[in-house]
This record gives structure tokens, sequence and C-alpha cells, in this order.
């Protein structure tokens, strides 16, 4: 999270993330807490345990994410934040700053 929150963002055109879902977790947590708030396009090569995110998109395989990045297709999609033992947003602000 920390590598993407804190990335020299205008110096590059997308991000690509191997693994599962927990780098998904980690890259798109990593964006939305930046202080500039500025997003790029992650693209996704599933090499997890499980790919569920990757699954519910229908990518299957190394191979298929790199013909999507070489070609630039995107697909857009809603992120939410869920509060999970928390009472408030500043608190997991606070959470992830410690981190």
């Amino acid at each position: 999270m920390q590598i993407v929150k804190n990335l020299k963002i205008e110096e590059y055109s997308a991000i690509i993330a191997c693994g599962g879902d927990g780098t998904i977790h980690e890259v798109i947590n990593g964006l939305l807490h930046r202080d500039d708030g500025k997003k790029l396009p992650i693209g996704f090569l599933p090499n997890g345990s499980g790919n569920d995110m990757c699954a519910a998109i229908e990518l299957n395989t190394m191979e298929q994410g790199l013909k999507y990045i070489i070609k630039g297709d995107l697909i857009k999609t809603d992120v939410f934040e869920a509060l999970l033992d928390f009472d408030s947003v500043q608190e997991v602000k606070q959470k992830a700053q410690e981190n």
C-alpha cells in the first residue's frame, strides 16, 4: 500500500500488479489513501492462490491479462469503502497512517 500511496504518480501511465486478491487490495488501498487524490488505471495479472477479483471480470490467465494491457482495454469498476471494526472514516485513516 505504501509504495502506491507514495508513488510519483505523474511519472507513470498505469500501475500493473501481478499477484492475487491481497495484491489487488494493497494497490487499490494505496491509491485511495493518496493525499493528492490522483489515480491511474490499474492492470492485474492473476498470480495468486484464489484470484477472485480477476475471476469476477473473467480474467483467468496471465497471458490474457498481458493481452488486455497491451491493447489498453479498460473495465471500469466501482470501489466502495466498508467500515469493519471502526466507528468512523477518520479512525480508519488514522490506523492506516500508523502502518
